[in-house]
């Protein structure tokens, strides 16, 4: 039974000690508040109840206490077999009768701190954890009990206080744990790191999560790896790049995870070391690290812009037949493009005119259109150009028009081509004069152009 309430009792810890973004919270072990732990007619402490790790102190101090007397050990053990067989209000019924006791047969100073502690106990495993907080109180308030039980109980009401989320309380009693506990292990002051996050006192938990980390390579105990994701929230709350970037770079050398990675080139590209956030991300995905389409996109995009669109391209490319990038008109495009900077044109023209076609504006028709215009496919540029005029949402009109006008002057279709420059010449938006200008020039050149090729062609009759 009391193992079921022990497993229950961590979760508990567990869920009240979470914190936002990805920051992991070290579980706090919480051993049986045993109560077979005393010797009759002895002032000695022998073994006590403990809500800490083992590893939590390396020594116990002992203190001259008042003897345990064989009727108030009889009792408690009687009380004790009761809580082991499940019949709880045995047990409270025998405490609140030797807490009764009054006159010669009064509890000593030790004997009410052991019935409190029993009390304690008996309310946690009914999940009544005020009632255990003023139990453990209690406790607290007998002189002359045993040191480490004081160190214990202080630390057990310290851990309470998390599972009601009186965080601030839980800060005083632990800070009050520091002042008599021996030799604190790595893990408290990891605890109290989080009862500060809590609180939102991140300078004071940054401290004590240094310390921690500290401490254990002081006692050559192994740090864990959540303590480092604790110090990279709070480097990152208090935005100091240069410090999260040390913390990622332990985390990824000792636990390689994708998360870290990322993070890593994320770090880098905020501190506007594009290459450096390349190689992150191109280690992360050689690694097979990375499985999302944004994932995907954004390293294909980098490579691009590093001046490497063939392996872009292939990264797309992969993508998108292994269905983890979406065949999307944008997706295709960009394939598309990147293949068209690699010179890979027989590869591109596919993708663009697959993207243009499923495109909802014509953007995409009018840098198919460009691309036609670039391979003198002045009839394929023509009619892409008529596409993107027709589907709009261009950025820049006049620029298509020109581009149609351009095609239809080479396709000698000068009829045509006059009226879409005139179209330009009519258009009075001030952001359009330097297109004007340009149709105003290109119209006056393929006049010319008109009379030069009717004199050729009468040179050349019979």
């Amino acid at each position: 039974m009391h193992k079921t309430r022990l497993y229950i009792f961590i979760k508990q810890i567990a869920k009240t000690l979470s914190i936002a973004l990805m920051v992991f919270i070290m579980p706090v072990v919480f051993a049986p508040l045993s109560t077979s732990i005393l010797k009759p007619d002895t002032g000695l402490y022998v073994c006590l109840p403990t809500a800490f790790a083992e590893e939590d102190f390396e020594e116990e101090k002992t203190r001259k206490t008042p003897a345990l007397r064989n009727y108030v050990y009889e009792k408690l053990s009687a009380a004790q077999q009761a809580s082991e067989a499940g019949d709880i209000a045995a047990a409270v019924k025998i405490l609140d009768k030797l807490k009764a006791r009054s006159g010669k047969k009064a509890l000593n100073s030790y004997e009410l701190a052991n019935l409190w502690n029993f009390y304690a106990f008996i309310y946690y495993s009914k999940d009544l954890y005020e009632n255990a907080i003023d139990a453990y109180k209690n406790v607290l308030k007998q002189p002359d009990i045993p040191e480490a039980m004081e160190v214990n109980t202080k630390y057990s009401l310290a851990q309470l206080y998390f599972v009601i989320e009186d965080y601030n309380k839980a800060i005083e009693a632990l800070e009050n744990w520091f002042k008599v506990a021996i030799n604190p292990s790595p893990g408290t002051y990891i605890l109290l790191g989080q009862a500060y996050i809590q609180t939102k006192q991140y300078d004071k938990a940054l401290i004590k999560i240094e310390q921690a980390i500290k401490v254990a390579q002081s006692q050559g105990k192994q740090i864990k790896e959540n303590w480092y994701v604790l110090l990279r929230y709070l480097y990152n709350e208090k935005n100091d790049n240069p410090k999260q970037l040390e913390v990622l770079q332990i985390l990824i050398k000792q636990w390689p995870k994708k998360e870290y990675w990322i993070g890593l080139a994320g770090m880098y590209g905020e501190m506007d070391q594009e290459d450096l956030q390349l190689h992150a991300m191109e280690t992360a995905y050689t690694q097979g690290l990375l499985n999302r389409e944004s994932e995907l996109v954004s390293l294909a995009q980098m490579l691009a812009a590093s001046g490497v669109p063939y392996k872009a391209a292939k990264i797309m490319d992969k993508g998108i037949k292994g269905k983890i990038i979406e065949p999307t008109s944008r997706n295709t495009e960009r394939l598309g493009e990147f293949w068209r900077r690699a010179q890979e044109t027989t590869k591109a023209l596919p993708k663009l005119e697959k993207a243009a076609a499923g495109a909802e504006n014509g953007e995409p028709y009018f840098r198919l259109a460009y691309i036609y215009y670039s391979l003198d496919r002045f009839a394929d540029c023509v009619n892409a150009a008529q596409q993107a005029l027709k589907k709009g949402g261009l950025r820049q009109p006049m620029e298509a028009q020109l581009l149609l006008g351009q095609s239809l002057f080479y396709e000698k279709q000068y009829d045509d081509a006059r009226d879409v420059f005139k179209e330009i010449l009519a258009d009075t938006d001030k952001k359009n004069s330097r297109s004007r200008k340009t149709a105003n020039q290109w119209l006056r050149y393929m006049e010319r152009e008109i009379i030069r090729l009717e004199e050729i062609a009468k040179y050349l009759q019979p």
